[in-house]
């Protein structure tokens, strides 16, 4: 299978909420769009497939949710960048942290009235931040499809996100050795796929980290097609997804 990849820059248009942990009514939020919220997103979603409550209450299958096969595009993570393309760390200059309160400040956290807490704190990533991010696919078009200024809603909190800038789509080279991911999301007993690594967010369902994996297949992009610091991505982190690809074919 051939394979295509392009680079994207995306800058949310209001306050983005995507909470990371609650300890009591303290929320705060990870400074990532992970590879699901993306497809979600960007593909407007187009292939979402019906499912019962019943089997939705059972366990998240989001493979069970979409059929990628319909629309064969998928995503490394957008992460917070500055206007030369390097990582950002979250900081009080893109979030803020603003306050909830009730008619009952002294007691705080939940109320036993209706459960819910009424006093405490949410942080946000604050409007007109920029994310980059890698798309897949194995048809040229779909990529090409993309175009600056297109507006997409993504996130429970239906925040909107405009492409700023979208890099010509490259062809990938499949190649042998290891490969340094300065961010990949991966299942939790992939990070065993690494020789050194850096956590740099974790959830219920991926890890979210950098490092340099062992000898294997990766896909190689072009250097003249991408910014730093991404040069390739590892075959085991997109097997999944291109084999949901070819499911329709």
């Amino acid at each position: 299978m051939q394979l295509f990849a392009r680079h994207f820059v995306i800058r949310n248009c209001g306050r983005f909420l995507h909470v990371a942990s609650d300890y009591g009514s303290m929320y705060t939020t990870h400074a990532h769009l992970s590879s699901e919220m993306l497809y979600a997103g960007l593909s407007r979603e187009r292939t979402r497939l019906a499912r019962d409550f019943t089997s939705l209450a059972k366990r998240y299958d989001f493979f069970a949710d979409f059929a990628l096969d319909r629309w064969p595009v998928w995503f490394t993570p957008a992460m917070l960048v500055d206007n030369k393309g390097q990582i950002l760390a979250k900081s009080k200059a893109v979030a803020d942290v603003h306050q909830f309160n009730s008619m009952r400040e002294g007691v705080p956290g939940i109320q036993s009235n209706d459960k819910l807490p009424k006093f405490g704190s949410m942080e946000t990533i604050l409007p007109d931040n920029r994310f980059g991010f890698l798309a897949f696919s194995h048809q040229h078009d779909l990529l090409d499809s993309f175009e600056t200024g297109n507006v997409y809603w993504m996130g429970k909190k239906r925040t909107m996100f405009e492409i700023v800038n979208a890099a010509d789509t490259a062809l990938l080279a499949l190649e042998q050795g290891s490969c340094h991911t300065p961010f990949l999301q991966v299942r939790p007993h992939d990070a065993g796929q690494f020789t050194r690594l850096h956590v740099l967010a974790t959830t219920q369902r991926y890890v979210l980290l950098s490092g340099t994996t062992r000898d294997g297949a990766f896909w190689r992009l072009p250097t003249e097609n991408i910014s730093e610091p991404v040069r390739g991505v590892p075959e085991f982190a997109l097997k999944t997804v291109l084999e949901h690809f070819q499911h329709g074919e």
